[in-house]
């Protein structure tokens, strides 16, 4: 629960720093993209974690609502924390998950209703009986009306709350780089600050078909309106303030136990389908053998 621990934000910044670094590695070794959305250790942080992630390059978190409001040690979290599908703290925004367990059809069914991501999230071992199970999740999902399956990262530049008036298009988004797909007939686009902190309290770069059509600084609660040049799609890009480098931050203090940590999760994972195996060996019940008796 590295995120929920307290502590001071040098030691945060030098946390998500090292993450960045990894997670580059893991890149140039396998050469697969991983996108820039942190789920945490126990899905739990604190709010004073996420100006850091943003800081080092992260686009947004995923988070479990119900895990955060009862978790001791990550308070205070606002009443409706959730409700709204979405959200930002410190400038980094967050989208909810869908916990993989029971009940979780209904989480499914309440968030096509509210309009909001449906992120189902689970562990290896979910998957023991096989990929059955991960079928039945996205069977669910596609009977939800028009859905599109995309990554994190991309879900949450395209997530956006939208109304039309007229000729203009009034967006609100929390993302740090924004997609927002423009209709027939819009002339203009209206962005809406995200949230308290102000997603939009700075410089941004709006741009369409590769060129620069307004650059602004700003820390009004409304941008625009600004020009678009039709039907297409427009990218947002939001300064973020106190932006570093993940290679300019010191890595942190080096420690033993995430080593110790690692290799007993190993163990654990590793021997887990064994273990699977055998249990399920234990409570297969016993097959009655008939007996012929003689005359």
């Amino acid at each position: 629960r590295e995120m929920a621990r307290p502590g001071s934000p040098q030691t945060r910044l030098q946390m998500a720093g090292q993450i960045i670094r990894r997670a580059q590695r893991f890149e140039n070794t396998h050469g697969v993209t991983i996108g820039r959305v942190m789920e945490a250790p126990h899905a739990t942080f604190v709010p004073a974690t996420f100006p850091a992630l943003l800081a080092v390059g992260f686009e947004a978190a995923m988070v479990t609502p119900d895990l955060l409001q009862h978790d001791p040690g990550s308070a205070p979290w606002p009443a409706a924390f959730g409700l709204a599908g979405d959200g930002e703290f410190g400038g980094l925004p967050w989208i909810p998950r869908i916990r993989w367990r029971q009940g979780w059809h209904t989480d499914v069914l309440l968030a096509a209703f509210l309009r909001q991501p449906m992120v189902v999230a689970g562990h290896h071992n979910d998957i023991r009986d096989g990929l059955e199970a991960m079928g039945e999740i996205a069977n669910t999902i596609n009977r939800q009306g028009e859905v599109t399956w995309s990554p994190t990262d991309e879900l949450v530049r395209r997530r956006a709350r939208r109304r039309i008036e007229g000729e203009t298009l009034f967006v609100k988004t929390y993302a740090v780089r924004a997609t927002i797909s423009v209709p027939e007939g819009i002339r203009s686009l209206v962005l809406e600050r995200g949230g308290p902190t102000g997603s939009f309290a700075g410089p941004i770069t709006v741009s369409q078909e590769g060129q620069t059509i307004a650059s602004l600084a700003s820390s009004d609660p409304v941008v625009g309106p600004i020009s678009v040049r039709g039907r297409g799609e427009v990218s947002v890009l939001r300064t973020v303030p106190k932006a570093v480098g993940p290679d300019d931050v010191p890595a942190p203090r080096t420690s033993v136990w995430p080593v110790i940590r690692k290799v007993i999760m190993e163990v654990r994972d590793r021997s887990q389908p064994v273990r699977h195996r055998a249990t399920r060996r234990r409570s297969r019940p016993a097959t009655a053998v008939p007996v012929s008796g003689g005359a």
